[in-house]
C-alpha cells in the first residue's frame, strides 16, 4: 500500500513539473496508516535537477482561519524565487500548530522525501519560520541541527525562554538571522533566544523593527528576507581560541557587511569588554559594553553609513583593533 502511495505521489509530481506547475499541493499518510497531512511545495524557475540546489523548510504562522502550510508557502514564493529556493511548507495538525512532535515527525519525514523527489545539496537546508512557526523553528532546528545550516526565526512566539535550554548547546556554528518588532514583547521573545544562541557560539545577526509587532506585514519586508538569507547563507564559523586572543587577534564576523547589518565579535580574553568604533577620521561613532558573553557577542552596526571603520577592543589590559567595511 505504501508503495502504491509513494508511487502515486512521484506520478503527480512529474505531471505537475511536466506541465511547468511550480506550485504543488499534495499529502501522505503520516504516520503510516495514519490521517493524510498536507504539504506544499514551490519550485522556483531555475530549477535544475542536474545542479545541487538549496531547501528552504517553513514553519507557518497559528491562525486557522488565515495561516496553513500553503498560504504561508504562498506568502514567501517572492522570496523563494529571487534566491532560486526551493521551499516546502508542511500543515500543522488539526489543531492548526506546527508545534508538537507529530508535526516535527511529519517534518522529518518531508524534508526526507523531499531529498529523494528533488536533487538538493544536503548542506543547503535552511528553515524560516513565522509567530509560533518561528518557535517551532527554533525548537525543530536545534533538536535537529545536522540538517540544517541556518534559519530565519520571524517575530517568534515564546512564552518560556528556557524552552530550549536543553539544547541550545547545538546552536554552535549555526546561523541565525532573527527578524522581530520591537512591540512584539521583545523582552521574552527576543532577548533571551538572541543571548542564549550567542552564548552557545551561534553566528547569530538580527533587526529589531521599531513600531512592529507579530506580523508578517512588515514593512522592506522582501528586501529584509534577502539580506537575512544571505547571511545564514554566507556566515563563516571560524574561532580563534585564547591563544590566537593572547597574540592580539580577535573576529569580526562576518566582514565585510551590507549596510544595515550587524556583526558578531568572537573575543576569546576576559568576558568584559569595552568596544570603540571609529571612523576613518578617527572620530569615535559607537561605544558599547559587553558583560558575561562568554567570549563572543554582537556588535551595533546597522545604523553606520557604508566605509572603512576600525573597531578597538579593550578588557582593561590589552587594547586591539580590527578593520571593518561596509558595503553599501
Amino acid at each position: 500500500m505504501k508503495k502504491q502511495i509513494l508511487f502515486v505521489i512521484l506520478a503527480s509530481i512529474v505531471t505537475e513539473l511536466l506541465f511547468s506547475q511550480q506550485k504543488i499541493d499534495l499529502a501522505f499518510q503520516y504516520p503510516s496508516g495514519g490521517t493524510f497531512r498536507k504539504y506544499h511545495i514551490y519550485v522556483p524557475t531555475a530549477y535544475n535537477a542536474s545542479n545541487p540546489s538549496k531547501l528552504m523548510v517553513g514553519f507557518h504562522a497559528f491562525d486557522k482561519a488565515g495561516w496553513n502550510g500553503k498560504s504561508w508557502r504562498d506568502s514567501l514564493i517572492s522570496f523563494a524565487e529571487y534566491k532560486d529556493l526551493l521551499l516546502v511548507c508542511p500543515d500543522g495538525g488539526t489543531d492548526g500548530r506546527i508545534d508538537d512532535q507529530v508535526d516535527y515527525g511529519f517534518t522529518t519525514a518531508l524534508i526526507d522525501s523531499m531529498k529523494k523527489w528533488y536533487n538538493i545539496d544536503p548542506l543547503q537546508v535552511f528553515g524560516v519560520g513565522l509567530s509560533v512557526g518561528g518557535k517551532a523553528l527554533y525548537e525543530y532546528g536545534l533538536n535537529n541541527y545536522q540538517t540544517f545550516k541556518g534559519f530565519i526565526p520571524m517575530c517568534a512566539t515564546i512564552t518560556d525562554p528556557s524552552f530550549v535550554d536543553d539544547v541550545l548547546n547545538r546552536a554552535k556554528c549555526k546561523n541565525f538571522y532573527i527578524i522581530h518588532g520591537n512591540q512584539d514583547s521583545p523582552n521574552t521573545r527576543y532577548y533571551p533566544i538572541k543571548e542564549g544562541l550567542l552564548k552557545n557560539k551561534a553566528k547569530v545577526n538580527t533587526i529589531l523593527m521599531a513600531g512592529v509587532g507579530s506580523t508578517f506585514d512588515f514593512p522592506n519586508r522582501l528586501s529584509i528576507m534577502i539580506r537575512a538569507f544571505n547571511y545564514i547563507d554566507t556566515a563563516a564559523c571560524n574561532y580563534t581560541g585564547i591563544a590566537n586572543n593572547e597574540k592580539g587577534h580577535f573576529l569580526v564576523i562576518p566582514n565585510p557587511i551590507e549596510s544595515g547589518d550587524n556583526v558578531s565579535v568572537n573575543w576569546a580574553g576576559h568576558m568584559d569588554v569595552t568596544v570603540n568604533i571609529y571612523d576613518i577620521s578617527g572620530r569615535i561613532v559607537n561605544t558599547e559594553k559587553h558583560r558575561d558573553h562568554l567570549g563572543d557577542f554582537q556588535l551595533l552596526t546597522r545604523n553606520l553609513n557604508a566605509g572603512t571603520y576600525l573597531i578597538e577592543l579593550s578588557d582593561g589590559r590589552n587594547r586591539v583593533r580590527e578593520k571593518l567595511i561596509i558595503k553599501p
